[in-house]
């Protein structure tokens, strides 16, 4: 919807995903997703560089400014499926919870 990835590309990686059993949903909120990035290491100033799909199989970096971040992830959730917070997890996102999430 921005102009980052042609048409269709977000439903052509769900449809792999789902092909191979790979998670498509997302249980966070926009304004999770957004605290984390701005967070992120590859922030600087009021600018954020994010990997954008130019089409599958090609990626690209662009930078963002703030404002531009928050409207990518809030046109991005739609295209998600919508999902329940899983059971069991903390009220705060992984990331908030100071360990190595990626690791579990």
């Amino acid at each position: 919807r921005l102009g980052h990835s042609p048409a269709g590309a977000a439903e052509a990686v769900l449809a792999d995903c789902r092909r191979y059993r790979l998670p498509t949903v997302c249980p966070y909120g926009a304004q999770d997703l957004y605290d984390a990035a701005t967070g992120d290491k590859k922030r600087s100033g009021n600018g954020i560089d994010i990997v954008v799909l130019k089409e599958v199989g090609r990626a690209e970096t662009v930078r963002l400014d703030l404002a531009g971040l928050r409207e990518f992830v809030e046109a991005a959730l739609p295209r998600l499926p919508a999902s329940p917070r899983p059971t069991g997890l903390s009220s705060a996102p992984p990331w908030r919870r100071g360990k190595a999430w990626w690791k579990t």
